[in-house]
């Protein structure tokens, strides 16, 4: 593998430098394929750099031994795909590259891909983001992207994955053409003038974004109808369910582009598309039964999405329950009226709907219901034990009337403290002190 520097440019014929950066996370065995594509190429100035990302799993250490002259860098932290990526140009532009070719760990390449894009590249005066064609890796005759274009509202993308559609969508609006990609080499140039990723997105989305900055910019997108990469499938087009994650990162980032571009106005009208979309999916799929975690990230996408409240997603991040009990309301109530179809626009059956019907009853009975009376509950044992404690506990007279009168009072010069209220969720039955006024005797 060439890790070739600036000064090297005069003994290669003038060959602009290329800083290769490859971001892994936790998928050791893909990104050591990609590097393997990568050590084929027959380009003949270029460096590579690897991020691992702050992965748990194993196998890093075996990739620095694999591929001795590459560069490996560690983060102990997931800065996510825009935090990695932004912390690879920096370092691939540092060290003097005039291009940076932001290749995916689960792609993968013919030998003479990057000649052609830089080639292609050379002859247009202010190139910002050039892509190859990207096909799937498990059927290299179908395509992923072969074309994309940002319509006249300046944010939405038209995407094709048709080879004619796609070549005439970028030849009838050459300056509209937006990289979504997985191979695609970005400019010094235009990096100095644009910046990098906007680590808001943290991940997915973050190439519309930087497309359409670029664009903004006077600069100029292309892909390149002659040069074709392999592509991981993703699962949403393999017919999978989408990890968590995914879901929410897609739903919350195109709320967060269309304000960043067109204002609150817009964000109120995204917000509202994407959870329209989001409850027809939730109810149709039955989620809030087979998938909560999809369900639960899906709501929070637009919550958070609203607020523009970007980075990692994790778990804790949630839609509140009084607003998601009547979407799922309001979201079965328009199953019931024939407004969740199937892709071929046909009403599902109604049986279909009894599972999505059962799990949005439990849900609703257990955050309306359950979950109050419960508190009320811990918190009437604790209220009660507080009086128990502090007044003592009623003794029965001879004559089997229930004595008002405490079994142990305090001394006249005893002092009350009070004890700190217990946890609900760590409140059990045996414990005294709960909520209860301690008697100190004076010293």
């Amino acid at each position: 593998m060439n890790t070739g520097t600036s000064a090297s440019i005069q003994n290669k014929g003038h060959l602009p430098l290329v800083g290769i950066i490859v971001l892994n996370w936790n998928k050791h065995n893909m990104t050591e394929v990609a590097l393997r594509s990568i050590a084929c190429l027959d380009y003949k100035n270029f460096f590579v750099v690897v991020l691992d990302n702050g992965s748990t799993a194993e196998g890093f250490e075996e990739l620095k031994i694999a591929f001795s002259d590459v560069t490996f860098l560690n983060s102990p932290v997931n800065l996510g795909f825009t935090g990695g990526m932004n912390t690879l140009m920096r370092h691939a532009f540092d060290r003097g590259a005039d291009y940076v070719w932001m290749f995916n760990n689960d792609a993968e390449c013919n030998p003479d891909v990057l000649s052609k894009l830089i080639a292609k590249a050379g002859t247009i005066p202010r190139i910002g983001l050039i892509s190859p064609l990207v096909a799937n890796q498990d059927q290299p005759d179908t395509y992923q992207v072969t074309g994309a274009i940002v319509l006249e509202d300046g944010v939405t993308l038209k995407v094709s994955n048709q080879m004619h559609e796609g070549r005439s969508l970028v030849r009838a609006h050459p300056d509209r053409v937006a990289v979504v990609g997985a191979a695609a080499l970005f400019s010094r140039s235009a990096h100095e003038e644009v910046g990098g990723f906007d680590e808001t997105f943290f991940a997915y989305q973050e190439d519309i974004d930087l497309s359409i900055r670029c664009l903004r910019a006077g600069f100029i997108n292309i892909y390149m109808d002659d040069v074709t990469i392999l592509h991981e499938r993703k699962k949403k087009d393999s017919g999978d369910q989408v990890a968590p994650h995914v879901s929410y990162y897609m739903s919350r980032n195109a709320i967060i582009l269309m304000d960043k571009y067109r204002g609150f106005h817009w964000r109120i009208k995204a917000a509202y598309w994407e959870a329209a979309k989001r409850l027809k999916e939730i109810v149709k799929n039955d989620l809030l039964t087979l998938s909560p975690l999809v369900a639960q990230a899906m709501l929070a996408a637009i919550w958070d999405g609203f607020f523009l409240r970007g980075g990692e997603y994790t778990s804790r991040r949630s839609m509140p329950w009084i607003l998601r009990t009547p979407l799922l309301w309001i979201a079965y109530f328009f199953s019931k009226n024939n407004d969740v179809r199937d892709l071929d626009c046909n009403p599902p059956p109604r049986a279909a709907y009894r599972p999505a019907i059962r799990s949005v009853v439990m849900a609703s009975v257990q955050t309306l219901v359950l979950a109050p009376m419960q508190e009320a509950v811990r918190w009437g044992k604790c209220r009660s034990l507080r009086v128990s404690n502090a007044v003592g506990v009623g003794a029965r007279s001879r004559s089997g009337r229930l004595s008002r009168k405490p079994l142990h009072r305090a001394p006249s010069s005893a002092t009350w403290h009070a004890v700190p209220t217990c946890a609900a969720t760590r409140f059990t039955a045996g414990d005294k002190n709960c909520g209860a006024r301690q008697r100190v005797s004076p010293r």
